[in-house]
């Protein structure tokens, strides 16, 4: 079957989840049907006649809809005759799901409670009626404009207003913008999509996507958009040289020949392979085999995301493959320490970087079988509810008197009125090769990415973001040069939100096989980024940027805990003791909080069911209006073996955060005497073999806090032991420690608000001190701190030169 959707089984509604997903709560038929009871109206979409549409849906010129702004638009029938043919017509059951949909949104609003709302044109309070049979509904198109090469206003969804049986003439908004009174408030709740090559494809941005990743359509696609960057877009392209080994591809069709080819600087184009390596072993370059491979690599003898990599290139009129299993020699050290170095160039000079999104080891493949259950992105939020798939298909008429085939999805258009598209999307962020460390620096460094997720097949670049079913949006990714420019120019807050800071954040979130990557494996941005500033660089740490850079903190709990509550249970306990809290100004929802204290009790209970396919990578993120909740898989610890200094993020294994408030300079109170890191090889940005930082500044004692101390802010509460100065109290918040609570520790002031928080080397345990070297007189950094407020009257009336040293951490 090539081309079309696939729908789910008649057994089952369209509009309910085909299976559970990882990311939402999971909720029964029953509880569905129960509380949405319209959701059942029809078994299936395969389950409809064959005969698509009415002879009333017929007459609807579905490129002519008018907008939601139009006057004078006529209305389409009356609610009871469209339930009567909606177990026939296709897109009468479509309107009766957004009928249904605009009251559950009035209901959402209302709730149980005695909130008034707007019901036609007055204003009534008590349950939410039933739509009477009566009711007149009004058809509308939601139009956007939809960006470079499409039509000013494209199509991308259906919408419907509900007006009283004497209504002749529907105006949405008076001479004052008002709202007409005897309209319901209008929101499109229908997504539209169209197949390839259809007559309304032109103004219709939503395709529907192949079932298959390897149809030919995809690779006339792919090739479709390399010509379009290659075109018409200035994203960097050239022949540059080879890295040093390569695999080169020769022949055509299924006569294909592979084999390793040593390069010496070859100038060419190539593609290279961004990849999950698994926990499998299979083919890779040794000192032992790097003859024979040089002479034939058999097909057969490639792990299956290696031989799709290989049809993608020869398909795409590209000769050559870089893959790093097979092009590093992976049991030489001195091989592999070089290969590093050039990452950069690697990336960035490829043609094309094929990624493997949605693959967990190299024995899946690049074309991994697609879901069944499938939505488009929703070009607004970025979100795709996995839950839900296609609820009708049929076929309609336009204006010219050609036909055309639609595909309808259950997808709210944002306000159905005229809008820009173009937010930045990433639709692979949960993938799972992005929860791989060495990718932020993949995708960041190659200029064009073809990325196969777990849905579909998507092309970014510099310049644009394309999707197998054409949902638009702007490239997340961060441009190479932008970086440079922000280490370059950017302090403070805007570099912690866009520069190295960021950076380092993504790529602590993602897993690495072998702990000690941790440098090799950001090496290549960060040689970029060395050239680009003249910055030096120290175990992830830039001159230029010192304090800022030394002010991270490491993190495995939820990150969004809401307003500081340490448990699920403290979090409910107080939803419950103050129940006219649970709701937020603006919201259009009832107690939102409780969802999410749902899925925050879902991120922190054992056992609760991983990522699709997933073995070794553990991260699972929930976004919504209330923040993010992440659960990591990681827990707090050095690496088993040394790996960085004590104050670089690089000795635990865990994600982090940076969260200092200060702006440029971060108002320094402390001066660096000394920093230098000891190297094992040429590669400064590379492996570490030990490093010291000297300090001179204010070394203050913190104990733990008494016992029963409750935190409203994120981190932990700690006390200043100073008895003859109180900040206010001694109580100090937001407090970061690294590995484990260890007191007494000292804050080693680096500003008026931060610091770093160290203890003794002799008097640290194993848990801080594994994989450390030890030296004598030394200290190790345990954690950090932003915001401890009052110590601003502290500099300005305390004796500071008593609490002035000089300290070297390790």
């Amino acid at each position: 079957m090539s081309g079309g959707m696939i729908y789910q089984s008649t057994s089952a509604s369209p509009f309910l989840p085909a299976s559970s997903s990882p990311t939402q709560p999971t909720v029964s038929r029953a509880q569905l049907l129960q509380k949405h009871p319209w959701l059942g109206l029809h078994p299936s979409a395969t389950a409809i006649s064959q005969v698509d549409v009415c002879d009333a849906c017929a007459q609807i010129k579905w490129d002519q809809l008018p907008s939601v702004t139009a006057e004078g638009a006529v209305p389409h029938r009356e609610y009871g005759d469209i339930i009567a043919s909606s177990s026939t017509c296709q897109v009468c059951r479509v309107i009766v799901y957004a009928v249904q949909w605009q009251r559950e949104r009035i209901l959402s609003d209302v709730g149980s409670g005695d909130k008034p709302y707007l019901w036609g044109s007055q204003w009534i309070t008590g349950p939410v009626p039933e739509i009477s049979q009566d009711t007149r509904i009004w058809l509308f198109g939601a139009w956007k404009a939809a960006g470079p090469s499409m039509p000013p206003h494209c199509l991308f969804g259906l919408g419907c207003m509900m007006a009283a049986k004497d209504v002749e003439r529907l105006r949405p908004r008076d001479a004052d913008g008002a709202m007409e009174k005897t309209t319901f408030i209008p929101n499109a709740s229908v997504r539209i999509c169209a197949g390839f090559g259809d007559a309304i494809g032109n103004i219709v941005p939503g395709h529907v996507r192949s079932a298959d990743a390897r149809h030919a359509a995809n690779f006339d696609l792919a090739k479709r958009w390399m010509k379009i960057c290659r075109d018409q877009h200035d994203c960097e392209s050239r022949n540059a040289s080879l890295p040093a080994r390569v695999l080169e591809i020769s022949g055509d069709g299924g006569t294909m020949t592979v084999r390793l080819f040593e390069t010496e600087s070859q100038i060419s184009s190539y593609t290279a392979l961004s990849h999950c390596w698994g926990k499998g072993r299979p083919l890779i370059t040794t000192t032992q085999n790097i003859n024979e491979l040089k002479t034939n690599i058999p097909l057969d003898s490639l792990p299956k995301t290696f031989s799709d990599a290989v049809v993608i290139t020869h398909t795409l009129g590209l000769r050559y493959l870089w893959v790093d299993r097979l092009c590093i020699i992976q049991d030489s050290p001195e091989d592999w320490a070089v290969q590093s170095m050039r990452m950069a160039s690697i990336y960035a000079d490829a043609n094309i970087t094929i990624c493997a999104s949605g693959s967990i080891s190299d024995e899946d493949g690049v074309f991994i079988p697609r879901s069944t259950v499938y939505q488009p992105l929703d070009n607004d939020t970025g979100v795709r509810d996995t839950r839900f798939s296609a609820m009708a298909a049929a076929t309609v008429s336009l204006s010219s008197g050609q036909t055309s085939r639609l595909t309808f999805f259950p997808q709210r258009i944002t306000d159905g009125g005229l809008g820009t598209l173009g937010n930045p999307l990433d639709p692979v962020t949960s993938d799972p090769l992005n929860l791989r460390g060495w990718v932020v620096q993949e995708r960041i460094l190659s200029p064009r990415k073809l990325m196969y997720g777990r849905d579909q097949m998507y092309w970014e670049c510099e310049r644009s973001l394309y999707s197998e079913d054409d949902s638009r949006g702007k490239p997340s990714t961060a441009l190479i040069e932008q970086i440079v420019d922000r280490e370059r120019n950017q302090t403070g807050r805007a570099r912690r939100k866009s520069g190295w800071p960021k950076l380092v954040t993504a790529y602590s979130e993602g897993r690495l096989t072998y702990l000690s990557d941790k440098f090799p494996a950001l090496a290549g941005l960060a040689s970029t980024i060395g050239e680009g500033t003249s910055a030096q660089y120290y175990a992830e740490v830039w001159s230029s940027h010192l304090w800022q850079d030394l002010l991270w903190h490491a993190h495995t709990e939820p990150e969004a805990t809401p307003f500081g509550f340490s448990s699920v249970e403290d979090f409910e306990a107080y939803l419950q003791r103050y129940p006219d809290n649970n709701s937020t100004p603006g919201s259009d929802r009832t107690n939102p909080w409780l969802e999410v204290l749902e899925k925050w009790r879902w991120v922190v209970t054992p056992g609760c069911p991983p990522l699709p396919h997933d073995t070794e990578v553990g991260t699972i993120r929930h976004n919504d209006d209330m923040g993010e909740i992440s659960k990591t898989g990681f827990t707090l610890k050095r690496p088993t073996a040394y790996v960085a200094p004590s104050w670089s993020f690089a000795s635990v294994d865990a994600p982090v955060k940076y969260t200092y408030h200060e702006d440029a300079g971060l108002d320094v109170v402390a001066n660096c005497i000394n920093i230098q890191t000891e190297l094992p090889g040429p590669n400064k940005y590379g492996h570490v073999k030990s490093g010291s930082l000297t300090i001179r500044g204010m070394l203050l004692p913190l104990t733990k806090p008494p016992a029963g101390t409750k935190t409203f802010f994120f981190g932990s509460k700690v006390c200043v032991d100073i008895p003859e100065y109180h900040f206010g109290g001694s109580e100090i918040e937001n407090v970061f420690l690294d590995i484990k609570p260890v007191f007494p520790c000292w804050a080693l002031m680096v500003g008026l608000k931060s610091a770093i928080l160290v203890v003794p080397e002799e008097d640290a345990d194993e848990d801080l001190r594994f994989g450390l070297e030890h030296h004598e007189g030394t200290w190790i950094r345990v954690g950090a701190s932003h915001a401890m407020y009052g110590f601003e009257k502290f500099f300005t009336k305390a004796d500071k030169s008593r609490w002035v040293r000089e300290i070297t951490i390790v």
